[in-house]
């Protein structure tokens, strides 16, 4: 027999020790929840250089996205 936990869609909140207990014995699993490292996409398209004008609205942006393990 067995007993199982499963956490689906795991979330930083999610970390922390679980303990499972049987007939007074313990056992005490802990669980540390990681980030994916994020890296820039199409880094070679950016515009980076951009001209603006006084009082106006500039926006500068770029695409992220999850490295591939």
């Amino acid at each position: 027999k067995s007993r199982r936990l499963a956490v689906e869609q795991v979330e930083k909140k999610d970390a922390g020790e679980y303990t499972c207990e049987a007939a007074g014995q313990k056992l005490t699993f802990k669980v540390i929840v990681t980030e994916p490292e994020v890296v820039f996409a199409n880094k070679e398209k950016v515009q980076k250089e951009m001209k603006a004008v006084l009082m106006e609205s500039a926006t500068l942006s770029c695409e992220v996205a999850q490295a591939e393990t």
